[in-house]
């Protein structure tokens, strides 16, 4: 029986082979594997690989036929991913969860393009998910008819927390308007890059403030219960994982565990930080 509860599992796909991890794909889909036997295996969805490397995926799992299939979520372009997305389907030693897409802009014809070319492949039923691009703290009526075209499609929608530079991370009040936004539209969304730990802090290996995914799922938690903009940016502000842990048992599993209908996952370069933070906050 898992010791991961309802309201954890699958939270972070292991992103081991981005930056800044940049994890070789042989030694990342090893640990991998490795992991899916620990403890904290029901922590962690699939593995993330760059839909460009997906010929390489296919010759390291080539000789494990008969194991349990390798879970793995394809990310690219949208022409990249509808190349890689059937060659992984058809592979038994690879059980694709998901395709993820980079669009080039946060329009409702970019939603259309991207929707229809993974489409005119077959792949039809594996989850998919389509970064749009942030673009300011009011995000504007295109990103907001972009994310109801990506409900009109049933596809999630990716943000980018973070990244290499502080441009990369969008502002509290940015991600607080996307989240509810994305909230009042009923359209799930997964995040990626930044969110290595829990907790909102600075990084001391570069200086930077990152988001915290328990931030992050407490906001959309605020969100499913009609908290305004400003309610929803303080608790992605709030940086006191005491603060945090309260909300955390005032809400209890249950609402947690409805709130990751709308917050599925997100991806990160190690497994190993977040959950060793659910272990220190006793959450883990």
């Amino acid at each position: 029986m898992s010791t991961v509860p309802p309201w954890l599992r699958a939270l972070v796909d292991d992103a081991a082979v981005f930056p800044p991890g940049n994890a070789a794909l042989p030694d990342a889909v090893r640990a991998h594997q490795a992991l899916r036997a620990s403890p904290d295996a029901d922590l962690v969805g699939p593995i993330v690989v760059p839909a460009t490397s997906v010929d390489d995926l296919v010759a390291i799992v080539a000789g494990d036929d008969g194991a349990t299939p390798l879970g793995v979520a394809l990310v690219g372009t949208a022409e990249q991913v509808a190349i890689a997305g059937p060659q992984a389907a058809a592979t038994p030693a690879l059980l694709l969860e998901s395709l993820q897409c980079r669009l080039p802009g946060a329009t409702r014809d970019a939603v259309d393009l991207a929707v229809e070319t993974l489409r005119t492949t077959g792949e039809t039923t594996t989850p998919t998910a389509l970064e749009l691009p942030l673009a300011g703290e009011d995000l504007g009526a295109g990103w907001r008819d972009a994310a109801a075209t990506a409900a009109t499609h049933g596809v999630r929608v990716k943000l980018r927390t973070g990244g290499l530079s502080p441009d990369a991370f969008p502002t509290p009040r940015e991600l607080a308007t996307a989240i509810t936004t994305l909230v009042g539209l009923g359209v799930p969304f997964q995040c990626t890059a930044g969110l290595h730990h829990a907790v909102r802090a600075e990084d001391p290996d570069d200086g930077l403030v990152h988001h915290g995914f328990l931030n992050v799922l407490l906001a959309t938690r605020a969100s499913l219960d009609d908290a305004d903009l400003r309610t929803v940016s303080s608790v992605l502000e709030e940086m006191s994982a005491d603060v945090l842990v309260e909300d955390v048992d005032a809400l209890g599993a249950g609402a947690l565990t409805e709130a990751r209908r709308w917050f599925t996952s997100f991806g990160s370069c190690s497994t190993a930080d977040p959950a060793a933070d659910l272990r220190t906050l006793g959450l883990l």
